[in-house]
């Protein structure tokens, strides 16, 4: 059947050319319209419960409304855990997803039914809000600043907004940088007094004239006439002309005769500064259905527009813009792509011949544009992770085309016509090359099943490296062959051909053949001999590689850094302190950005004068080290309105200009800034990449916060006496001084109550929200308080007076004690009990996470051991990573399982397979010599440690390795169906495989060697991929060479003893080997206890030594 296919393609060559260009045109077109976005959007599984509870502290939302959406929530179908924040004025409850839940959106309509039937919340508590977070990709970002006043900066960013929510290509904008609008009817106590009015009375004022209500309709012989009550007081001197009393004589009292009606803005500490001038920042986001460039490029477009038409004194700036990241990268990718395919092609062109090299080469496009085609399926975008696995499968997609032309290629030099070669050279290798693509598909198939956010991040590379391969096997079978059928000349006229290529394939022929008589030849002659001794050398090596791991010469870490030019800190205040201590911090760490940029000036000077600093001149128009700042005080620019907070934003040269690390550049600022006199904390960031939390961060469970807080100090202390940990710190935040007021004897024989006292007080400090209006886009709070004033002294406070239910007016310190206290500015939770946690930051270079982790279990039961009730967990990164490592382990293992079977069916013979996965721990030892040989090779590297990208590559590696030793594998076996003796037959079927099984993997291994050896700051995480699978598969191709022979022939004479314990016979080599044993099949007979207990103890060790890696 697939010979009759194979048949028909080789003589119907025009309906194949129409198939291939077919692909390559619709692959084009869908290249041409997939998105590009810098990473793989993620969809993060999280639901968020939003409670809005205006003037409660954080024990108030704790208990009136977090604790009752966790019980309400607790038992929904879908959900892993619960997390909350209870803070001032509102909660965040988080329901995070089982990763196997497949509608996120049922699961959130099911929260939301059981959040509506709480009916017990706080009359004050505003309604909930329930959404299914969504990933949102920030694209580029505009920046408004100069000289103007914050309403002018939100009038022209709101048009702006508008203008480009306008343009087909953007869907959503933010700003930053603006308060809302409010407007404020202010009343002095003076006032209140000399009118015997009350905040009630001026709010019941407001409310009544601000309405739009139907009173009815009269119905006329003529016609319907509507009867309406309007009365709409949009702004303030409407509003001051309410009126609040009046008698019959016709005098009135109005609003503005007691009060001061203003219109401003929300009366926080909030304010952005771009380049130290105060400016706003629209953000351009993109959902998941949009592109990346087309955003930047239209984003980029409107700002040469715009910019002839601002106001004076206005500058318009666009910054941090992910689109000129993901452009180099794109470019980055596409460069290595190409030299590798130049590699490829050249490799091929030596090896083979002219004709062959461009048909092998040829299938590389029709296999890209295809893979691109069936992307599409999968909703998978061009990416940096989707461009990274088109670069490492370039070489694995010419290996099953290299096996299939160098058959036919056989089948010529043996004196068959091309068509009849092409036909029969691909028939004889299929089971083989199939065998060996589809193991390769199984070796990557565990990255499909990571689960969680990791795995998301992860599926490209799988989806790329599988839908390639079956693209690749395709063309190798049904349109390679019918290309070389028409294109290869029959035997005759190549001894003939004496042209350039013709003479070099033959001194690359009579070189091949130099190296296989006099090098391996002798070597392969001198293993077989001593094949016991070569056999456990294998296991030695592996031995060896494991010892370096454990030795910590190679050290695990999961995630490394990745550079960036954008670095950040975060700082937080001491509570209760004003801006001015706001404009200290943020001068402080703007002056130390300044003094860090003449450095740097100085050091990329000299560094360019010399020859390592040649490849880091860019453009030649780098004026500044640091191209610009952004300060927000009283909030952060990922974090939300919060007057403790505050954060200072610094963009620095780009990495292939700057020449120096974010990990530096960001160190040095740290010690320029120093201890701040007022700030509580700061923490540094200076790189990218998908979420997941710092990389060591203990979260401290429990009841009892006192307890709590003594656990978390206990872990900060012992973190502190680690060399190489640093910015120890916990999420646990106090907020301002705040005064309680308890209700006295006096007051309460005054008929006062807790409540109505507290009212008061709130309606004259806090404010009373009497009226919202709508204007435009905008909705503005109407509120009711003393002037701002009457509110910035204790002494403000303790001149209120109360209105008793009997109309008296009397001091509050006559009817209230008055105490100080602090309280949470936030309480965490996880799994309905509070939690602390603590992070810290590492320096790799000294200490690894896995380290740190060990030491920490060690320490945390003399911990926990002073305080009762609190438990221990690992969050942060260690939470993706078990997610990653035992769901990818767990693929792993049924990928051994399916591979061992595929091989097993391919050669009838259950040995065999298991001799052939025995390559697999050999591929590892040559990851690790590849971690330890690039930093020798890549000057940019100064280390390189396992990551999780590593493990992929040596889980993809499990199936890439075990390829070659089936066609090798295959060649033996048929030679000893031929009559051979089972010496000759190794020893001819390992020299007849050389040259193909050399070639595919120096096509692959050198295919990725140009991204090895990238020197580019943005290509360095990608490295330790290409270098397990790279250095993997050289390492694999040596053993498969020379142990794979040995070992062949030591469990021949294996089973050979085997027979001769179970049956009393000693059976030759051959009889073994062959099909139908004089004395019955293999399973007869009795199998020795003490050789099945040695199977499965070595069954048990192997399983083990892979557990042991995973982890």
């Amino acid at each position: 059947m697939l010979k009759a296919i194979i048949k028909a393609s080789v003589h119907n060559p025009m309906v194949v050319n129409v198939i291939m260009f077919f692909i390559i045109g619709m692959g084009l077109y869908y290249t041409a319209t997939t998105r590009r976005e810098t990473f793989p959007n993620l969809e993060m599984d999280i639901i968020s419960i939003n409670v809005a509870y205006p003037g409660a502290s954080a024990e108030e939302v704790e208990e009136g409304v977090t604790i009752k959406i966790e019980e309400a929530i607790e038992g929904v179908t879908g959900i892993d855990y619960i997390t909350s924040t209870s803070m001032e004025n509102g909660c965040s409850v988080l329901a995070y997803l089982k990763t196997d839940v497949k509608d996120a959106r049922k699961v959130r309509d099911d929260i939301k039914n059981k959040v509506d039937q709480i009916f017990t919340f706080p009359d004050d508590a505003e309604e909930p809000s329930v959404v299914l977070l969504e990933h949102e990709q920030e694209v580029i970002a505009l920046a408004l600043y100069g000289d103007a006043d914050p309403l002018a900066f939100k009038t022209l960013s709101d048009d702006i907004k508008d203008e480009l929510l306008d343009i087909p290509e953007i869907s959503k904008v933010q700003i930053k940088g603006v308060r809302a609008r409010e407007m404020a009817v202010e009343i002095s106590e003076q006032a209140l007094q000399r009118y015997g009015i009350t905040f009630d009375e001026v709010a019941r004022a407001v409310q009544s004239y601000d309405l739009d209500i139907s009173a009815g309709v009269i119905k006329t012989d003529v016609e319907e006439l509507t009867i309406r009550a309007v009365g709409r007081n949009y702004r303030p001197e409407e509003l001051g002309a309410v009126t609040l009393r009046a008698n019959a004589g016709g005098a009135s009292v109005q609003l503005r005769d007691v009060a001061r009606v203003i219109e401003g803005f929300q009366d926080v500490n909030y304010e952005l500064m771009y380049n130290g001038k105060p400016g706003v920042v629209l953000y351009i986001m993109k959902t998941n259905t949009e592109d990346t460039l087309k955003i930047a490029d239209a984003v980029k477009k409107y700002v040469k527009q715009k910019e002839k038409a601002l106001p004076p004194g206005v500058n318009m700036e666009l910054w941090n813009d992910s689109s000129k990241i993901l452009n180099e990268r794109i470019q980055l990718l596409l460069k290595n792509g190409l030299y590798g395919m130049i590699i490829i092609f050249v490799l091929l062109m030596v090896f083979l011949n002219l004709r062959l090299s461009f048909w092998v080469v040829l299938g590389l496009p029709v296999a890209v544009m295809g893979t691109m085609i069936l992307l599409r399926v999968y909703d998978v975008t061009i990416n940096m992770m989707s461009l990274f696995a088109f670069i490492m499968v370039i070489g694995i997609l010419v290996d099953d085309a290299i096996v299939v032309s160098e058959s036919i290629q056989q089948h010529v030099e043996r004196g068959e016509p091309p068509v009849s070669a092409a036909i029969n050279g691909a028939a004889t290798v299929f089971a083989a090359v199939f065998a060996s693509v589809f193991t390769t598909i199984l070796a990557f198939s565990p990255l499909v099943f990571v689960q969680g956010l990791w795995g998301k991040f992860m599926f490209p590379i799988a989806a790329v490296t599988i839908l390639g391969l079956l693209v690749s096997l395709f063309e190798s079978l049904f349109i390679l062959p019918s290309h070389l059928a028409h294109s290869l000349r029959p035997i005759e006229e190549l001894h003939e051909s004496n042209t350039f290529f013709a003479r070099l394939r033959k001194r690359t022929d009579a070189g091949i053949q130099g190296l296989i008589h006099y090098t391996y030849k002798p070597v392969l002659r001198f293993v077989l001999r001593r094949h016991w001794i070569f056999m456990a050398l294998g296991l030695v090596f592996f031995i060896l590689a494991i010892g370096v791991v454990g030795s910590g010469k190679i050290k695990f870490i999961f995630f490394p850094p990745i550079d960036s030019e954008y670095m950040v800190v975060d700082y937080d205040l001491e509570p209760g302190r004003s801006m001015a201590a706001h404009d200290q911090a943020a001068q402080r760490i703007q002056a130390a950005a300044q003094k860090l940029n003449r450095e740097y000036m100085d050091k990329r000077a000299d560094l360019l004068k010399t020859p390592a600093g040649r490849a880091f001149r860019g453009q030649g128009a780098e004026t500044q080290f640091v191209v610009r700042t952004v300060t927000v005080k009283g909030g952060g620019i990922e974090r939300g309105v919060n007057p403790n907070q505050g954060s200072v934003f610094m963009e620095v040269l780009g990495g292939e200009t700057r020449g120096f690390a974010s990990k530096e550049i960001m160190n040095r600022w740290r010690e320029l800034i120093g201890d701040i006199p007022g700030v509580r904390k700061m923490d540094f960031e200076a790189t990218v990449g998908p979420p997941g939390g710092d990389v060591v961060e203990i979260m401290l469970i429990g009841d009892d916060m006192g307890a709590l807080r003594r656990a978390a100090g206990g872990v900060k202390q012992k973190l502190r006496n680690f060399n190489g940990v640093y910015e120890v710190q916990d999420d646990l935040e106090y907020g301002k001084r705040e005064l309680r007021l308890t209700l006295n004897e006096k007051g309460k024989a005054m008929g006062l109550t807790l409540g109505s006292l507290a009212m008061q007080v709130r309606q004259g400090f806090y404010g009373h929200e009497v009226h919202r209006i709508q204007r435009g886009r905008d909705e503005l709070k109407v509120w009711v308080r003393y002037p701002r004033e009457e509110r910035d002294s204790v002494a403000d406070f303790e001149a209120v007076r109360v209105r008793t239910p009997a109309g008296a007016e009397v001091p509050i310190t006559d009817v209230a004690s008055v105490t100080t206290d602090r309280q949470l500015l936030a309480i965490n939770r996880y799994e309905r009990k509070r939690q602390i946690v603590v992070r810290c930051k590492l320096d790799l270079d000294k200490v690894t996470p896995e380290e740190l982790k060990l030491e920490i279990e060690k320490f945390m039961p003399d911990v926990l051991s002073s305080v009762s009730g609190v438990r221990h967990k690992f969050e942060g990164q260690d939470r993706y990573q078990r997610q990653m490592m035992t769901s990818m382990m767990r693929g792993f293992q049924i990928c051994l399982i399916l591979i061992f079977i595929t091989i097993a069916l391919t050669f009838r013979n259950f040995l065999h397979a298991a001799m052939i996965m025995a390559l697999i721990p050999l591929g590892f030892v040559g990851a690790v010599a590849g971690h330890l040989i690039v930093p020798l090779i890549n000057t940019r590297v100064e280390r390189m440690d396992l990551t999780m990208l590593s493990m992929a590559g040596i889980v993809a590696l499990a199936g890439i390795v075990v390829n070659d030793s089936i066609v090798m594998v295959d060649a033996i076996k048929n030679n000893i169906a031929a009559g051979m003796t089972v010496r000759d037959a190794v020893y001819r079927g390992a020299i007849s495989r050389f040259r193909p099984i050399v070639l595919t993997t120096v096509t692959t291994s050198l295919g990725m060697m140009p991204l090895i050896l990238e020197k580019s700051l943005q290509a360095q995480f990608l490295i330790p991929m290409a270098a397990s699978i790279s250095f993997g598969l050289l390492v694999g191709t040596f053993f498969t060479q020379v142990w794979l022979p040995s070992t062949f022939l030591c469990l021949n004479a294996l089973k050979r003893f085997w027979y001769f314990l179970a049956k009393g016979k000693l059976y030759s080599p051959e009889e073994i080997e062959r099909n139908g044993l004089p004395d019955g099949n293999f399973i007869k007979g009795l199998i020795p206890w003490w050789l099945t207990a040695a199977l499965l103890a070595g069954a048990a060790i192997g399983y083990e030594a892979f557990s042991w890696i995973g982890k």
